[in-house]
């Protein structure tokens, strides 16, 4: 990928994670790395929702992409780390965020449209 790659690590109650955010040769947030986290999906869902001011379901903010170990992909706020890359970063990077919650969302409805249409053929 071209472009220059950010790392940021936060450090949150004694534990450091690590996003990578990757810009094309504009500026604009094109990807977002992995966040490998040492706890468990809950505990690191409830832990990042408290430190965003919010409450966050982790089925819908966290993907477990391979078997070696836990490495999640997490949509949370990156406000203050992409400061300094400007407003542009932060927009693309909502944008990469919000696209990845439609991807999300139209994998799930594929798999029950799917399932149901199964369903109905053995009837």
């Amino acid at each position: 990928m071209s472009g220059r790659v950010a790392e940021f690590e936060i450090v949150w109650r004694e534990v450091a994670f690590r996003v990578a955010a990757h810009f094309d040769a504009s500026g604009r947030v094109v990807a977002l790395g992995d966040v490998t986290l040492p706890w468990d999906r809950r505990n690191s869902a409830k832990a990042l929702g408290e430190m965003c001011g919010a409450v966050i379901q982790a089925d819908r903010y966290f993907r477990t992409p391979g078997p070696d170990g836990q490495q999640l992909i997490a949509m949370f706020d990156l406000v203050e780390a992409l400061k300094p890359y400007g407003e542009t970063a932060f927009v693309a990077l909502l944008r990469v965020l919000a696209q990845a919650e439609r991807d999300e969302f139209q994998a799930v409805s594929e798999r029950r449209s799917a399932a149901f249409l199964s369903g109905m053929e053995d009837v």
